[in-house]
């Protein structure tokens, strides 16, 4: 109605904020999200909105958090977290988003934090000798916000490396071929070399073996015992452990029969 007094308003939508109010196409001058009319006669009001290109200010501590999100371990030679057989890993220090990140270990004697300098941070790892878990706290932070963020890796314990050395070591002094004159030596123990990261020492490994078929070498003391007629193939499966590790290694040996000895040519 005439003389009446209609008041509009525009409101922000998402990305678009208010600019202006046009008054039948002119420009009315006001800027403010409120306009006032007086109707006097029939007009068209237009509420103007643009992009806001305003960037978003984020707070120190939604920064560390994102810095959080996104922070990661990386490993080299083929490592993951679950087998750490590596004697350093590397820690980063800066974040994203301008942060700061400090580590702690709760398992100094096997991961040691070390800090060259405002750059490099790595993880010293002396190898324990069963799989162990350890588990690396980085502290992120920007200005006075902080977060945490915990990664539990496994150091891969030298009793691994040692059954499968002893294993190998086992069934290589194994021979290819018997005969009813052969006595295979079937060592139960084995001695093999090991590093932890800072020295190297030398243990002892137990070995177990299992024939098969078992009627043509005797896996208790070697003994050969061929067939009367024909060739026969053995597997001699050597079973190492040490601690809790233990691997297996196999090596197929043929049992000459005693009418039927290998030649010269054949050997």
């Amino acid at each position: 109605d005439k003389n009446t007094v209609l008041a509009f308003t525009a409101t922000k939508l998402g990305s678009y904020k208010f600019v202006k109010w046009e008054h039948n196409g002119a420009d009315t001058g006001v800027t403010e999200p409120t306009y006032k009319l007086t109707v006097t006669q029939s007009v068209r009001i237009k509420a103007i909105f643009t992009v806001d290109e305003t960037p978003i200010t984020k707070t120190d501590q939604e920064k560390v958090e994102k810095a959080k999100e996104a922070l990661k371990l990386y490993f080299q030679n083929g490592d993951t977290a679950d087998n750490i057989s590596s004697h350093r890993l590397n820690l980063p220090v800066n974040g994203l988003q301008g942060t700061k990140i400090s580590w702690q270990s709760n398992g100094t004697n096997i991961i040691e934090i070390k800090k060259e300098n405002e750059w490099n941070c790595y993880g010293s790892i002396t190898r324990p000798e069963e799989n162990t878990q350890v588990t690396l706290t980085a502290t992120i932070t920007r200005g006075d916000a902080s977060a945490t963020k915990s990664f539990t890796v496994t150091v891969r314990g030298t009793n691994e490396d040692a059954v499968i050395s002893a294993a190998e070591q086992a069934v290589k002094s194994i021979p290819s071929f018997v005969t009813k004159d052969t006595h295979i030596q079937l060592k139960t123990e084995e001695t093999v070399f090991v590093s932890n990261g800072s020295s190297s020492s030398s243990v002892k490994v137990d070995i177990k073996w299992n024939a098969k078929p078992p009627e043509f070498i005797s896996d208790s003391d070697g003994t050969v015992t061929p067939h009367e007629t024909e060739i026969k193939k053995v597997t001699l499966t050597a079973t190492a452990k040490k601690g809790n590790a233990q691997t297996q290694k196999t090596v197929t040996v043929t049992v000459y029969p005693n009418n039927n000895e290998p030649n010269l040519q054949t050997v």
